[in-house]
């Protein structure tokens, strides 16, 4: 897979941003804390895995908090044939669109969309290959999880010599982990659900970042001026070291080059000496050779002349043999001609019963396929009208349950009015009349405001409390949202929306039946394929009766047609054989025939031919040995091989003495200092120009009064922290089986790890001494580590060695995996705890790992990445796309 292009928009904190890295090499993507590098590794994440309506964590945590936008992604990318640009939103107004330009264009959107990018990352995307080989900021450089990378296995079985596994070996073991990740997470930890508490605490911490953010975007500012005066005093240090570097890196490809051009005159001299030796070599079998010839020659024209009388006879009796089988041979071919018009007319007798009896039988598969269409629409007109659906179904549940949910508390919360008459009395409650006599008592829930009035006595009014009208709102609402949802579903209560719904069920099962039919009877064919082959079935029954030839009788039915066509090809067959017999005798005496006359003319040729041979190559003799005697010629052969020796031993001992040189490292680290030093004068030229516009921006910029906003905020986060409840789920079903499984697995990866510690010592190279040495266990997991005669424990290892460590082993899968079937290594936030020395030697590694595959370098201190000459460097800056340098 290879990333193209990827465009962030209105996510967390990025209003806007494209970044396009390069299909293969490195391109360092850097900026401050908080730009957003470590949101374009995260996005790739969101945009494969999840829906365009899905509400998960993961997805609300990424919207931004100061605006009620969606956050959307963009990619491009390129996975084996396919070449497609993918794009989502998700929350507001969800939208999922696919343009696929290659290997030829499609178009889809919505799940349709995303299930299609699922299929093609299935067919080409390893993903277990694809997370390992990831460095991401929260984990750091640990060590690459390489036991699931089916890719790497396949490599790794292939550089072995071993056999290959088969996809249904991984697909057993996949299938295994697939139920096993059903309950555990990566890590092995139980996965869990998070409260709708724990979600309005996220939700309040997003809120209180952002408004933080804003009023930190002036100091950020400036700290922005500062931070850019300093980078350009430390980059016009750095380029000065550079060209430092520079400088001796060209002295010792010089040397390089000096030694090569001597290498190259010792070659030539020792080519030189051994084509004079070829020739005397070549000057000596060519006298050996033409002194055989004239003998050679000599014996052949005795033998011709023997040979040329008896050739005469033979070729009169071949003659009339030849005339004999002619005859025979054409009234054969007239036999077989007949035999085989029969034959062809019981074959095609056959096809035309074959044909009735296909047109029937596609007949009755037609019919059956219309029955079941006609039961469909009928279905689908049902699917039409009936509106409520479960999502529809459970949101009329929820509004009901509100509803009651809220009469309840109504209920329970409202005050009480109780009269009790000392004697007989008269009142008015609101505008109805009421009497009690003495001893009775009168109760009635109080609404939000209620007045009693006894004539001529008092008037009372009892009045409701704020948190009661809020209940009776509350109510309001849930009355109007249940209306809604009963107006836009068509229908007047819960019971018959689940009725409703029960219908629709039903019509779906009858509609998902008549097309399992419909499939069944179609197989392999479409509607329009069946009504033309039915077409074509009855067109040749019609047609053949009329174009049939008379000179044998039809046969009734198929049977009769299959046994004449049988007895009409045994007797071509009889004719055939026949016929080829005696083509075999015509053959046999022709052949015989051309054999004598050949022999007979080649015989007359050759004894002419060698006798003038003869007369030439004694012609020849007689000068070659004019020129140079025989045994002059021996002892100018003998001193020309005595020079090669001489010369070959020069050009062996030079070129043993430049191999302990290593040109191709030397020249390498040559071409990466001249890229370095390119490289920081860049830089140096774009951070002059930076400081130059964040100094114009100062007086731009300045705080919103946001104070009593983050105040309010800060207050529901803490109200949120104090009901945040957690909920934990386990399940460990399939935790025994898997287990089993991979520890087979890792057993059989014993066998291959010996590729990948070649290649992880071929890149060590680059940054330890020649005693480098790795031992690797069962999970292709590093163990120990040697290095100046010295071997540590992995874990007894320093951090900065850890982190080198995990980056060779990653870039060694990518360099070993099948290009069609790597990945993209994104590296966050390393090499913070790697010397300046090993810094350079990344530098060179990172760049020839480059050369092969792609990589994206995500840091906010670009300098420790200053030595990878051939590195492409995006700068993100606050509210830019990118900038390259």
């Amino acid at each position: 897979m290879r990333i193209h292009r990827i465009r962030l928009h209105n996510y967390r904190g990025v209003v806007d941003r494209v970044v396009e890295p390069d299909p293969t090499g490195v391109t360092v993507v850097e900026g401050p804390n908080e730009i957003g590098k470590s949101s374009l590794a995260e996005a790739l994440d969101l945009i494969l895995e999840n829906l365009d309506d899905t509400k998960k964590q993961a997805v609300r945590r990424v919207q931004p908090v100061d605006r009620d936008v969606g956050p959307e992604v963009e990619v491009d990318l390129e996975l084996g044939p396919y070449r497609f640009s993918f794009s989502k939103r998700f929350l507001k107004r969800p939208e999922t669109l696919l343009r696929i330009t290659a290997p030829k264009p499609e178009n889809y959107t919505g799940r349709e969309a995303h299930e299609r990018v699922q299929r093609i990352l299935a067919e080409g995307l390893d993903s277990d290959l694809w997370k390992a080989l990831r460095v991401l900021q929260d984990r750091g450089v640990d060590q690459a999880c390489l036991a699931h990378a089916a890719s790497l296995t396949q490599a790794l079985d292939r550089a072995a010599g071993g056999e290959v596994a088969g996809e249904r070996d991984h697909g057993i073991f996949e299938a295994v982990r697939a139920e096993y990740c059903a309950y555990f997470t990566e890590t092995g930890h139980p996965k869990k659900l998070r409260t709708d508490a724990a979600m309005a605490v996220q939700e309040a911490q997003c809120e209180v970042s952002g408004l933080e953010r804003e009023l930190r975007a002036v100091e950020e500012l400036v700290d922005r001026a500062a931070s850019l005066e300093r980078r350009v005093v430390e980059l016009k240090q750095r380029v000065l070291e550079a060209d430092s570097i520079k400088a001796a890196r060209e002295k010792e490809v010089s040397q390089i080059a000096q030694q090569e051009e001597k290498l190259a005159l010792l070659r030539l001299k020792s080519t030189q000496a051994a084509e004079a030796a070829q020739r005397r070599l070549q000057e000596s079998k060519a006298r050996q050779e033409l002194v055989g010839r004239v003998r050679q020659a000599a014996t052949q024209v005795a033998e011709l002349r023997q040979r040329e009388a008896g050739t005469r006879a033979a070729f009169e009796q071949a003659t009339a043999a030849l005339d004999t089988a002619s005859m025979a041979l054409e009234k054969a071919e007239k036999e077989a001609g007949d035999a085989r018009s029969q034959a062809d007319i019981g074959a095609k007798d056959e096809q035309y019963h074959r044909d009735r009896l296909d047109l029937e039988l596609l007949g009755e598969r037609r019919q059956r396929i219309e029955s079941w269409r006609a039961e469909r629409e009928q279905a689908q007109e049902t699917l039409d009208r009936t509106k409520v659906d479960d999502q529809l179904l459970e949101q009329l549940r929820k509004a009901n349950g509100e509803l009651v949910r809220l009469g309840a508390q109504l209920e329970a919360g409202s005050p009480r009015l109780r009269i009790t008459a000392l004697a007989e009395l008269a009142f008015d409650l609101g505008p109805a009349a009421r009497a009690l006599r003495a001893g009775e008592s009168f109760e009635e829930t109080v609404g939000e405001r209620t007045s009693v009035r006894i004539p001529g006595v008092a008037e009372v009014e009892v009045i409701a409390g704020t948190s009661l009208n809020e209940l009776v709102t509350s109510r309001d609402k849930a009355q109007a949202r249940l209306r809604c949802l009963l107006d836009q579903a068509g229908i007047e209560g819960l019971e018959e929306a689940e009725h409703s719904r029960l219908a629709r069920r039903d019509a779906e099962q009858k509609v998902e039946a008549a097309d399992r039919a419909i499939e069944q009877d179609l197989r392999d064919l479409t509607v329009e394929e069946m009504l033309g082959r039915i077409a074509r079935l009855e067109s040749r029954v019609e047609s053949y009766p009329a174009t049939r030839a008379a000179t044998m009788p039809m046969p009734v039915d198929l049977d009769a047609a299959r046994t004449a066509r049988q007895r009409a090809e045994e007797r071509r067959e009889q004719a055939d054989s026949g016929l080829r017999a005696q083509r075999a005798r015509h053959e046999a005496a022709s052949r015989q025939f051309r054999e004598i006359l050949a022999v007979d003319e080649r015989t007359r040729f050759e004894v002419a031919f060698h006798t003038k041979l003869v007369a030439e190559h004694e012609h020849a003799l007689g000068i070659a040995r004019n020129h140079r005697v025989d045994s002059q010629l021996a002892r100018d052969l003998e001193q020309a091989q005595d020079a090669v020796a001489l010369a070959e031993s020069a050009w062996e001992t030079a070129q043993q003495a430049l191999r302990g040189e290593d040109p191709d490292r030397v020249r390498h680290l040559a071409s990466n200092a001249q890229n370095a030093c390119a490289r920081l004068a860049r830089e140096l030229r774009q951070s002059e120009d930076e400081l130059n516009a964040a100094l114009a921006n100062l007086e731009l910029l300045g705080a919103k009064g946001l104070y009593d906003a983050l105040e309010d905020a800060r207050a529901r986060l803490e109200h949120a922290l104090g009901r945040r409840r957690q909920v934990d789920a386990r399940a460990a079903a399939a935790s025994l089986l898997y287990e089993t499984m991979k520890r087979e697995r890792d057993a059989a990866r014993r066998a291959y790890a010996a590729p990948l510690r070649a290649k992880i010592l071929e890149l060590g190279r680059y940054l330890y001494d020649p005693t480098f040495d790795v031992e690797l266990d069962d999970r292709l997991a590093i163990i120990q580590r040697t290095s100046g005669g010295l071997t540590l424990p992995f874990e007894s290892l320093s951090v900065g060695a850890k982190e080198q460590l995990g980056l060779i082993v990653r870039l060694a899968c990518s360099l070993l995996v099948d290009p069609a079937d790597g990945v993209p290594l994104i590296f966050d936030d390393t090499l913070g705890h790697t010397d300046p020395e090993r810094l350079e030697g990344m530098g060179a590694l990172l760049s020839h790992a480059g050369e092969h595959c792609q990589i994206i370098i995500l840091t906010c201190s670009p300098n420790r990445f200053q030595h990878i000459g051939a590195a492409r460097a995006i700068r993100l800056v606050a509210g830019e796309g990118g900038t390259v340098v």
